[in-house]
């Protein structure tokens, strides 16, 4: 392997920047629907032999940037349907996401590499110990900053290919996970070492640390498949998800509004084959599930008023405005309606879509005449409370869309509820693999807080998930349906939940100073 490792090294060229962007598109396959995790030590092994061999910054530069243009340029292509849905009228906006897949959010990645490589690297595990900790707090800082961050695809979450190791997201989250699962990954690294001097001083720890991470490995896998075991049993109150599967060019352009409506009323209170089914205490629609204002459709709340069951609640997607005559903006908001269709909570998104929800940077994209997908200026952010009160039922945190995906950001400090109900709309995205890695990221927010997920969506995938982050029914991409269940219970708060990221910085910290300590006492010993 140190020959091969020493060959990928040298490489230079086209050939090296192809490799990168290679294993970057690779590394991809790591995340859902795929899951093919042994491809993570492949990809992330290869790029750290290539910036062994990298000798300038400039080269570093490159070979990083090449890669995280593999990585996210096509592992988030999907995002480009959305400009699609309206014809090519919207084809213009590829521009700006290809700049943002490709200049702003590999800026993360390209300087974890470029400094870990100038700075902390070193010949054998220090190097791989600075390194996934650099990577690691890069992804934090991804989903944190620049235009309000995108933590998606975080590395932690090729971790749910297997669910008892994603349940150390209880104790750490997914930037823990993050650190874990690419210090492992690297491991591998060790036996690539090239110059002779390196393995006979790494051969104790080319012994050592694979079998202490094959030992931790096991163990944290035997402890995730027993909490699994030992989730709670009995069920909740009744749900009923609603996926509607409207066609997302006729939502925008709000064709037959009133077929929308009797088809929402349809699957809500008459469903093919549920029959026999009790009558729900909770009903779930989609994000903007009819493109209207429902507090001003007084039709449909007539019709909601004389079919809804007593004691129930509708919690739906819905436009809505302020009621402040001075306030133009309109939200895009969860609306909570009660057995007489009196809307008695709300939620407005406080996370927007950069470019389809609101235009980041505006002082300079104005100057192009760019706008929101919404249309003209975009939605307003919202404020409120991100706790739905639903009278005598368990209280619910209200989550819209990608909001889902900011870890220790879906749950109020100090206002822990009873479970997640997450609207979204992945209609924009088509049949791609954009839903399916959105719903993967939804399963480790369940597990990070302890609380289930109930997710209605427009097209797919609508799911009920339990606090183990098990996927106990859903609705395929496509399918119109509703799914009719019993929301698990949620656990007592998990260690995440308390403290937040603050194990994953230790961690990364505690590596940091591994490595740099490593530094000084060879410097010390020469």
């Amino acid at each position: 392997m140190s020959s091969f490792a020493l060959y990928i090294g040298e490489l230079r060229g086209f050939r090296a920047y192809a490799l990168a962007f290679l294993t970057g598109t690779l590394s991809v396959m790591t995340f859902a629907p795929f899951h093919f995790l042994f491809l993570l030590p492949v990809c992330l092994c290869v790029l750290v032999w290539q910036l062994d061999g990298c000798r300038t910054v400039r080269h570093t530069f490159a070979i990083a940037w090449m890669f995280s243009a593999g990585f996210y340029g096509v592992g988030l292509h999907w995002m480009g349907h959305a400009f699609f849905v309206s014809g090519t009228e919207d084809a213009y906006y590829v521009f700006p996401l290809a700049g943002y897949l490709l200049v702003l959010l590999p800026l993360f990645f390209v300087c974890a590499c470029v400094l870990a490589r100038r700075f902390l690297w070193d010949e054998g595990l220090p190097r791989l110990l600075a390194f996934a900790a650099a990577l690691t707090l890069a992804d934090w800082c991804r989903g944190h900053f620049m235009a309000d961050g995108l933590p998606w695809n975080i590395w932690g979450n090729t971790l749910t290919a297997s669910l008892p190791w994603a349940q150390a997201a209880s104790l750490v989250g997914v930037y823990g996970l993050s650190l874990v699962s690419v210090t492992i990954a690297l491991l591998p690294a060790l036996f690539g070492d090239g110059r002779r001097e390196a393995r006979m001083a790494d051969k104790r720890t080319r012994l050592f640390v694979p079998c202490a991470a094959l030992v931790l490995a096991v163990a944290a896998w035997l402890w995730g498949a027993h909490r699994i075991n030992s989730a709670p049993e009995h069920e909740g109150i009744a749900v009923r998800i609603v996926q509607p599967k409207f066609n997302q060019r006729d939502k925008v352009e709000r064709n037959d509004l009133d077929g929308m409506g009797n088809v929402m009323l349809r699957l809500s209170f008459r469903p093919e084959g549920y029959e026999n089914s009790p009558e729900p205490d909770v009903i779930i629609w989609p994000e903007v599930a009819i493109p209207v204002t429902i507090e001003h459709e007084g039709l449909l709340r007539e019709y909601l008023a004389k079919y809804m069951p007593s004691g129930s609640h509708l919690i739906t997607g819905s436009y809505r405005y302020d009621d402040d005559p001075s306030n133009v903006w309109s939200y895009n908001s969860l609306v909570v309606l009660n057995d007489e269709a009196e809307v008695v909570e709300h939620y407005d998104k406080q996370h927007l879509v950069p470019f389809g929800e609101y235009v980041p940077y505006e002082v300079f994209f104005e100057k192009t005449g760019l706008t929101a997908l919404t249309g003209e200026g975009g939605f307003g952010i919202g404020t409120g409370s991100r706790v739905l009160e639903l009278g005598d039922l368990p209280n619910a945190a209200a989550l819209i869309c990608f909001e889902v995906i900011f870890s220790g950001e879906v749950v109020t400090p100090g206002e822990r509820p009873d479970w997640l109900v997450v609207a979204s709309n992945d209609a924009w995205f088509g049949d791609s693999i954009g839903p399916w890695q959105h719903l993967d990221q939804a399963a480790v927010r369940a597990i990070e807080e302890g609380l289930p997920i109930a997710r209605s969506t427009n097209t797919g995938i609508s799911a009920l998930i339990d606090t183990r982050g098990r996927i106990l029914a859903k609705l395929g991409i496509g399918e119109r349906g509703v799914l009719d269940v019993r929301l698990p219970p949620p656990t007592s708060p998990t260690v995440f939940s308390r403290v937040g990221d603050m194990p994953m910085f230790a961690g990364a910290f505690l590596l940091l100073l591994l490595s740099i300590g490593s530094r000084f006492r060879k410097k010390a010993s020469a």
